[in-house]
């Protein structure tokens, strides 16, 4: 159990491989699961090491065990946030975790979504 306070839980979505399907490319079903973690708010010097384009943005930072990779969607709270980044502290015995960075999704008219 990740020692971390106010756990909750988060739905996972992560892309599979697809296939040519009479000569059209057919995305694969996604993989969907829950993982517990714990999100937190990204605020000053932390924000300020952002790169440049995501400074703007709607980020969380997520501390979890399971692994998470720049291609999965988590939900959180009901909406939808893209994995923009990844650090790997599951090496370091008692705290072994991963600190995920991730981004709130847009929806198709370029606002957020919510």
């Amino acid at each position: 159990m990740i020692p971390f306070a106010n756990t909750e839980t988060i739905t996972v979505t992560r892309p599979q491989g697809g296939s040519i399907v009479d000569y059209n490319w057919v995305e694969g079903t996604p993989l969907v699961f829950n993982i517990t973690g714990s999100v937190q708010p990204i605020r000053g010097a932390e924000l300020q090491r952002m790169p440049e384009g995501l400074r703007e943005k709607e980020l969380r930072r997520v501390y979890t065990e399971t692994e998470l990779f720049n291609n999965d969607t988590v939900t959180i709270d009901g909406q939808d946030y893209q994995v923009e980044e990844v650090d790997d502290y599951s090496r370091h015995g008692f705290l072994a975790h991963y600190r995920v960075i991730v981004r709130r999704n847009k929806d198709e008219q370029g606002g957020l979504v919510g």
